[in-house]
Order: C-alpha cells, then sequence, then structure tokens
C-alpha cells in the first residue's frame, strides 16, 4: 500500500493534468450530465423493449418517458432525438421493425416534444409528464387504428406504455429530475 509521501508526490507530478480535469469538468458539466444520463436510459430504453418483445402484448417501453425527461430539461430537440433515435435504434436491436415500430419512434420522439412544450409554458415536471403521456395515448391510438386493425394491439401500443411510464417510470424518472435540477 502506498504511503502519505507517496500519494502526495503523485498529486505534485500530475498537478497540471488534474486541474485540467477538474477545469473541464466544471464548464462541461452539463454536457458529461447529458451523455452520462442518455446512456443509462439508452441501456434502460432497450432492456425494456427487449422485454415488451418476451411477453406477447405486455409493452413497458421507457423510452417514450425519458424523451419527455429530456425534453423537459434541455428542450425538444434533444428531446425528439433521443425519443426517435434510441425508439427506432431499440426497435432494430430486438429485430422488430415495421410500421407500427417505426410510428411508435416517431410518438415517442414526439413525447419529448411535449416535454419541452409544457416545460416552456411553466409546468412542474409530474404534471408535465402526465399531460404529455394523456396526449401521446391518444394520438397513438388514433394513428394505430389506420396502421392495424388489431384493436388488442391498438390498445397495447397507445396505452400499454403510457399506463406503465405513469406509475413507475414517472417515479424513477422524477427522482432524476429532483437530482440534476440544481446541475442544469
Amino acid at each position: 500500500m502506498a504511503n502519505k509521501t507517496d500519494i502526495i508526490e503523485l498529486l505534485k507530478k500530475n498537478l497540471k493534468y488534474i486541474l485540467l480535469i477538474l477545469i473541464l469538468l466544471i464548464v462541461f458539466h452539463e454536457y458529461i450530465l447529458i451523455i452520462v444520463l442518455f446512456g443509462f436510459m439508452l441501456v434502460m430504453g432497450l432492456l425494456s423493449l427487449r422485454f415488451s418483445k418476451v411477453v406477447p402484448h405486455i409493452s413497458i417501453e421507457t423510452i417514450s418517458a425519458s424523451a419527455v425527461f429530456f425534453g423537459y430539461i434541455w428542450g425538444w430537440k434533444l428531446g425528439f432525438a433521443f425519443g426517435f433515435i434510441t425508439g427506432l435504434a431499440g426497435y432494430i436491436y430486438i429485430g422488430l421493425v415495421k410500421l407500427t415500430t417505426i410510428t411508435k419512434s416517431l410518438l415517442m420522439g414526439f413525447s419529448g416534444i411535449l416535454g419541452a412544450i409544457f416545460a416552456m409554458i411553466g409546468f412542474k415536471f409530474v404534471p408535465a409528464f402526465m399531460i404529455s403521456f394523456l396526449i401521446s395515448s391518444n394520438l397513438s391510438y388514433f394513428i394505430f387504428s389506420f396502421i392495424s386493425s388489431d384493436k388488442l394491439e391498438n390498445l397495447v401500443h397507445a396505452y400499454g406504455d403510457s399506463i406503465f411510464s405513469v406509475i413507475i417510470t414517472m417515479q424513477l424518472l422524477n427522482i432524476i429530475y429532483i437530482l440534476v435540477q440544481p446541475l442544469v
């Protein structure tokens, strides 16, 4: 085990690098935060899509909820990009590319836009989240009615995700929002 003088010597020797890293962390903290949250929510979203594929007529995707989160905090561009790109990549990853999944990916991005709109209007996070899903669910059901005649699939795609997101995912994202809010 290194003694105290070895650690002090190491710090003195690398002081300029340590200071550079600290300055970069201070200056770019928001971008680092976005990258870390993006990675976490990407993994969470891909896992939820994979689970949804395994269990028929169960839909628990978390990408739309994360898109609302990003849209609410960092604006519609990041919210839409996260929802659409992650949703499309997730469906490609699990091998489920069809018209409904492409449409669902667009609606995931639209959820991010809704989050940004309600943030600009001045809604608190939780009401903005819930209203975003209310609008997105009804729009999804309406759009899916034109794409597929399978009523059960349309209900699952439109309302199943929303129910899971509002009851469970919102709790996690609200905790993350409370922790992140002072940093942005």
